[in-house]
C-alpha cells in the first residue's frame, strides 16, 4: 500500500511538471509504465524536453465553401543520466488537439506520426504508443488525444540526433488536398 501511495504522488508531481512546462495544448494524466526509481530520477531532475506548436489550415472545397482545422501538437520527451556522456530517453508522449470550422471539415483527416528519432541519415521510428487520459479546453478545441510510449534509448549527450513528431490533414475534394506540420526537438543535452 504504501508503494502505491508513493507511486501515485510520483505520477501526480510529473503531470505537474508537464502542465507548468507546456501550458497551452492539452494536459495529460495517465499512471505510467516505468519503474518508480525512473520516474523519481524524471521528477527529481525535471530533465524534459519538448515542442509543441498549434496551426490553422483552411481548405476550401467545392460545394461547402472555406473549413478550417486548427491542430495542436505538443511533443515531449523525459530523459536522465545514465553517466557522464550518455542520457537515456524512457519515456515520450504526444498529445494533440484538434477544433474543426465549416460544412465539410468532418471529412477533413488528421493523423499523427509515431516519433521519429533521426541524425539525417539514420532513423529511429518508436511506434507501440499506448492510450493515456487528456484533459484539455473545451472552449478551445473539439477533441483531443494523449498517447505515451516508455521504449528506452540511449544517446550521447552531445547527439546529432532529433525527435519528430508530424500531423498530416488530408481531404481529397479540398484546395490544398493536405497539410502538415512538426514538432521537433534536439536530443543533445549540451
Amino acid at each position: 500500500m504504501k508503494n502505491v501511495i508513493k507511486n501515485s504522488l510520483l505520477v501526480f508531481a510529473l503531470s505537474i511538471i508537464s502542465i507548468l512546462s507546456f501550458p497551452n495544448v492539452a494536459y495529460a494524466f495517465e499512471t505510467y509504465a516505468i519503474d518508480t526509481d525512473e520516474m523519481k530520477e524524471l521528477i527529481d531532475r525535471g530533465l524534459k524536453k519538448g515542442d509543441e506548436i498549434e496551426n490553422s489550415h483552411v481548405f476550401a472545397m467545392p460545394d461547402n465553401g472555406w473549413n478550417i482545422v486548427t491542430v495542436g501538437l505538443n511533443y515531449l520527451e523525459s530523459y536522465y543520466e545514465k553517466n557522464s556522456t550518455q542520457n537515456i530517453f524512457s519515456f515520450r508522449e504526444k498529445i494533440y488537439t484538434e477544433k474543426r470550422s465549416g460544412v465539410g471539415s468532418g471529412s477533413i483527416k488528421l493523423e499523427v506520426s509515431n516519433v521519429l528519432h533521426t541524425d539525417g541519415s539514420n532513423n529511429v521510428i518508436i511506434s507501440e504508443f499506448e492510450l493515456g487520459d487528456i484533459m484539455y479546453d473545451p472552449n478551445k478545441w473539439d477533441h483531443g488525444s494523449h498517447y505515451y510510449n516508455t521504449t528506452k534509448k540511449t544517446y550521447a549527450k552531445n547527439t546529432k540526433y532529433d525527435g519528430q513528431v508530424t500531423y498530416l490533414l488530408t481531404c481529397p475534394d479540398a484546395i490544398p488536398a493536405s497539410a502538415a506540420e512538426s514538432a521537433r526537438i534536439s536530443l543533445a543535452t549540451n
